[in-house]
């Protein structure tokens, strides 16, 4: 299941678990203290943020460069979404790829 605009009453208490999201960049963009990109969803409402947390320095930096040289445009990601602690604040960490 995607969330999007077309969709966002499907999720009146979050987006939890395997799913896509159409997001775009709101805010501040990422975090280098802690390896981590901001994104915002729905489009229109911007309800939601959600993280992108990184293990790896490499990944998150090229992640980052390639979201960060988009920012204009709709990013879609897919991600294992939990709670981040904070309301309407979602997260997924991003594994070590080799």
């Amino acid at each position: 299941m995607i969330l999007d605009d077309r969709s966002k009453y499907r999720y009146p208490k979050g987006c939890f678990g395997n799913r896509i999201i159409e997001a775009t960049v709101d805010g501040r963009l990422y975090n280098d203290e802690k390896k981590e990109v901001n994104l915002a969803s729905p489009i229109n409402s911007k309800k939601y943020t959600f993280i992108l947390s990184f293990s790896d320095e490499d990944n998150y930096k090229k992640i980052r460069s390639e979201i960060y040289n988009n920012r204009d445009k709709i990013i879609v990601i897919a991600g294992k979404w939990e709670s981040s602690g904070e309301y309407n604040k979602f997260i997924s960490v991003i594994p070590i790829i080799n």
